[in-house]
């Protein structure tokens, strides 16, 4: 009788589970739906150090260019699960992508043609977003952005 009771609980507790971590995808999509900027400032206060000093020892007219572009980049999660990065000063340039939340909504998955681009969820709320990439980090290993 206790093995049937122990069962019974280990079952429940992994449906329970189960039902959690969709709950968890659905509520994180449902967070990310909606359009995103990216917030230089609080971009590069999330850097870890090292990559910090790196930017910092950039020349000036660099840094200005990395700013120009980061700024202007608008990204949109759509409840279709297509994806749009635009550019606020030149509307030409745009990337089409799906994107989906796995790993129990710890990471977002963007798929571009035959590529896939993933970043880690660090924070999300209704109006703020931290994520890193994946794939290639680069000088900024996260950027936050703000819902517009």
């Amino acid at each position: 009788m206790e093995k049937i009771k122990f069962a019974a609980l280990a079952i429940l507790g992994i449906f329970l589970s189960q039902s959690g971590s969709a709950q968890s995808v659905a509520e994180v999509k449902n967070k990310l739906q909606g359009t995103w900027k990216i917030h230089w400032e609080e971009t590069q206060q999330v850097m870890n150090q090292i990559n910090r000093t790196e930017y910092q020892s950039i020349p000036s007219e660099q840094r200005a260019n990395f700013e120009k572009n980061f700024i202007g980049r608008l990204w949109s999660f759509q409840a279709d699960d297509n994806f749009l990065l635009s550019w606020v000063e030149d509307t030409t340039l745009q990337m089409q992508a799906t994107w989906d939340v796995l790993n129990n909504g710890e990471t977002i998955e963007l798929i571009v043609g035959d590529n896939t681009l993933r970043f880690t969820i660090h924070q999300i709320d209704t109006q703020r977003l931290v994520i890193a990439p994946e794939n290639e980090p680069g000088l900024f290993d996260k950027y936050c952005l703000f819902k517009q």
